[in-house]
């Protein structure tokens, strides 16, 4: 009985779930910091780990088209329903980790990771290089009636398919971007 209680408190101590009681599942809408967004979190289509598609966007706001993908093509992409979050694998506790981040208002993918602090916030993380020099979030855990699924906009402004179509606009690809060939 000692060695259960002297277990128990390390589980707590060390803030692992106890017996019996199960990590919580990130599978759902979460709502970013700024609230300007909601990504929805579930299997990834091709069965190789979770993934994150943009289920709401802040009414009237200016994330609406994909407009600072440094593919000038990609630039009218609507931004509901775009996949953000890829590839994330479970390492056995509340993080989820081995991802990538696209983060739309600067058109750049990042590693990234994700933990569960509790049952309805997460805190994910995007990095370059190492995971302790990361910049995070927390994502709060919201419903679809609270932000309901997006529309894809009908029209493309005229503004972005000019630009999609401008040969002379700059090639700005990450790798580019990076001192990359």
């Amino acid at each position: 009985m000692r060695h259960l209680l002297t277990a128990g408190a390390a589980a707590l101590a060390l803030g692992l779930p106890a017996a019996g009681q199960a990590t919580p599942d990130p599978q759902g809408i979460w709502l970013t910091e700024k609230e300007r967004a909601a990504v929805k979190l579930e299997p990834c289509s091709d069965g190789q780990g979770m993934c994150g598609t943009v289920w709401w966007l802040e009414p009237d706001g200016e994330l609406v088209f994909d407009k600072h993908n440094p593919d000038p093509e990609k630039r009218s992409r609507p931004m509901c329903g775009m996949t953000v979050l890829w590839g994330f694998e479970k390492d056995g506790g509340r993080k989820w980790e081995d991802g990538k981040l696209y983060k739309p208002d600067e058109g750049k993918v990042y590693n990234a990771f994700f933990k569960l602090k509790d049952p309805d916030r997460m805190k994910v993380s995007g990095y370059i290089g190492f995971e302790f020099i990361s910049k995070s979030q927390t994502w709060t855990r919201t419903s679809a009636d609270a932000h309901p699924k997006c529309e894809t906009p009908d029209e493309v402004p005229a503004s972005l398919e000019a630009e999609a179509n401008d040969d002379s606009a700059p090639d700005r690809s990450p790798v580019q971007a990076r001192g990359g060939k």
